[in-house]
């Protein structure tokens, strides 16, 4: 049975910003109490003056069946259905997030078998291959909503961090970033709006919000340290709104010293074009060479966010290791 339970709270540690699980990375919201398992991990708040709870849980990769329809009937089966006493009537809606375009979202109010109920939404999240299941759940209509921002951010930041979604080699906290010291390897930092879908209290359901589609964009920041002392620096971002796509891609030498990384450009080219295709690049004026201050492991302001911190003028950006 892969539904976690929400009764052994005690203990259970903060949750920080940015994490990985199997083959996922993802951000996750703060304040929720957090407790790993071996197939899912959990989290939970608690609104103790209300007397209600929200609940988040994300479960291992599973392979995609036919259909995404098969793909939500087979994980409501297993994580729902197995685990209640009455699922409740459920209703079933497209989740077309920008990574995943043909997701899914179910949702229904639940009874536990201990005659309790809560409302229960069952993400979907479809790559290549492979799906993953977000179960979330609370008390009541009004913990949902007001929830709704913590399990949006979950869902449209989950990424697949292996192509093809393989579970031979997992990615996880532990192993996420390589030893102290060498940054050679590639860094990944995605920043994504949230999904457009709106709880209704009234009907119980998630509505897709096409004035929140159009406001949707996604930006993927990468570093490539080779070991020969080059670099290469992309962004790729898309614009919903405008139904744009710009690309930057830099190029050059860096050295490292004291903490410190020493970029030298050698190379500059940007363009933009239509959202879906590849624009084409224009070399432009070579930026004048610049440092950041570095380190790799936890983040100085959040637990287990592993990887390759980087100073900004306000604070630090992580960038997740690329596999």
């Amino acid at each position: 049975m892969r539904l976690c339970s929400l009764l052994f709270l005690t203990g259970l540690t903060a949750l920080g910003q940015s994490q990985s699980f199997d083959t996922y990375t993802y951000d996750a919201a703060p304040g929720y109490t957090f407790r790993a398992h071996t197939d899912s991990q959990e989290w939970v708040k608690i609104d103790q003056k209300r007397r209600t709870y929200c609940a988040i849980y994300l479960y291992r990769s599973q392979p995609s069946l036919p259909s995404a329809g098969q793909d939500i009937d087979a994980e409501w089966k297993s994580v729902v259905v197995s685990q209640v006493r009455d699922p409740g009537t459920p209703i079933t809606r497209e989740l077309p997030l920008p990574h995943a375009p043909t997701s899914l979202i179910r949702g229904s109010e639940s009874i536990d078998r201990n005659g309790n109920k809560s409302v229960m939404s069952l993400f979907v999240i479809r790559f290549p291959g492979r799906y993953a299941g977000v179960l979330f759940s609370a008390s009541n209509a009004e913990a949902s909503q007001s929830c709704q921002e913590d399990i949006t951010t979950f869902v449209t930041t989950l990424r697949m961090a292996m192509a093809g979604g393989s579970a031979a080699a997992p990615v996880s906290s532990a192993t996420a970033a390589p030893t102290r010291g060498t940054i050679a390897g590639s860094w990944r930092r995605v920043i994504a709006s949230r999904a457009p879908m709106t709880y209704n209290a009234f009907t119980k359901a998630w509505e897709y919000n096409y004035v929140a589609a159009l406001r949707q964009f996604k930006q993927v920041y990468i570093f490539r340290f080779e070991t020969n002392g080059q670099y290469t620096y992309e962004l790729d971002a898309e614009d919903y709104n405008r139904s744009e796509r710009t690309r930057i891609i830099e190029r050059g030498n860096y050295t490292i010293s004291a903490g410190v990384i020493q970029f030298e450009p050698k190379q500059y080219q940007d363009g933009k074009g239509p959202r879906n295709q590849d624009p084409p690049l224009t070399s432009r004026a070579v930026p004048v060479a610049h440092s950041r201050r570095f380190s790799i492991g936890e983040h100085p302001n959040y637990k287990d966010s592993a990887g390759l911190q980087l100073q900004t003028s306000d604070g630090w950006e992580t960038y997740k290791p690329v596999n």
